[in-house]
């Protein structure tokens, strides 16, 4: 990424594509139907984030990573009474360390053959992420 002004941008689309929360549970506290599916109260569902970010109705072309993407909405932080309270803190840290890394480590490459998945059904994230890098002198 040669322009700074996108790290929020690339920040927003790299957790709405990898999304660390992977699902939610809820309980049904009032009758609704949903896509012809009716819920009573006390019914159980699960929310896919994965699914959610990637949905072909809301995102055009949405497992493509795109960095000029300006989606009206995504799920990475969660919505409505559920959004995070740090949202706008963790936007503003992801914009501020992504344009610094870039500025002092312009050239970096990922060691995708030494990278590591976290295995758990909740949390995704990495256990390891090597990466290569040569910082300006």
């Amino acid at each position: 990424m040669n322009d700074p002004s996108l790290a929020r941008d690339a920040f927003l689309e790299t957790v709405r594509i990898d999304t660390p929360t992977q699902f939610q549970g809820r309980t049904v506290l009032e009758e609704i139907e949903f896509r012809n599916v009716r819920l009573q109260p006390g019914d159980r569902v699960c929310f896919l984030f994965p699914a959610a970010n990637r949905d072909p109705r809301e995102f055009e072309d949405p497992t493509r990573f795109d960095l000029h993407r300006k989606p009206r909405r995504t799920l990475a932080f969660g919505n409505g009474i559920h959004l995070c309270l740090g949202k706008q803190i963790a936007l503003i840290e992801a914009e501020v360390d992504i344009q610094e890394l870039l500025a002092a480590i312009p050239e970096y490459s990922v060691c995708h053959a030494e990278a590591h998945l976290a295995r758990t059904e909740y949390v995704r994230g990495w256990l390891s992420l090597p990466i290569d890098f040569e910082a300006r002198g």
